[in-house]
């Protein structure tokens, strides 16, 4: 799955000259994996420095690294 979730990240997050997230929810609902077993592995790659999460306003967002 983390890989899965790698390449979603790499092939539709866009870099234009800042870095662009998704929003976990759209990343939940792409993928098609409950929001609930999603934060788990996104824990775990954020551990092993693959992306980051951050707080936003409207909810936490994914940036890779």
């Amino acid at each position: 799955m983390k890989r899965i979730i790698i390449n979603y990240l790499k092939d539709n997050v866009k870099n234009n000259g800042r870095q662009s997230g998704v929003f976990i929810d759209r990343l939940s609902e792409e993928l098609n994996i409950p929001t609930s077993d999603l934060l788990g592995v996104l824990v775990e790659l954020e551990k092993d420095d693959q992306l980051t999460i951050h707080q936003g306003i409207n909810g936490p967002m994914i940036y890779l690294k």
